[in-house]
């Protein structure tokens, strides 16, 4: 699996599966497309009692939104702000710096409504 090593993905499942389990409402909240497959498709074969969302940040890729939603489950997008929003996108930034790329990317594509 892709994240930050195998054994930390198979801690992430392992705890999503413990309280679906056991009944208790969870919010899977990760953007790796490995770990949201294989969630996803234990949700369509097994039985589980809890209700699951899923969370994502605002400026992810829209695909794994997309996939969540199709399968029939509920998605919820966050937004970050406050006064140290500044430095969380840098940290996201920092963890995957193809993002960078896709920023620079949009803010050349921008539009202003005045310049319409």
């Amino acid at each position: 699996m892709l994240g930050r090593g195998p054994a930390l993905d198979r801690a992430f499942l392992g705890y999503a599966f413990t309280l679906l389990e056991a009944g208790h409402s969870c919010a899977i909240a990760t953007h790796d497309a490995e770990i949201l497959a294989h969630i996803l498709n234990e949700l369509k074969q097994g039985s589980f009692a809890g209700p699951v969302e899923f969370e994502f940040l605002q400026g992810a890729e829209a695909e794994p939104v997309s996939l969540v939603r199709s399968a029939g489950f509920n998605a919820r997008v966050f937004l970050t702000y406050g006064p140290d929003w500044f430095l969380y996108v840098c940290h996201r930034l920092a963890e995957h710096p193809p993002a960078l790329i896709q920023a620079i990317e949009d803010c050349l594509r921008f539009e202003s409504p005045e310049s319409s």
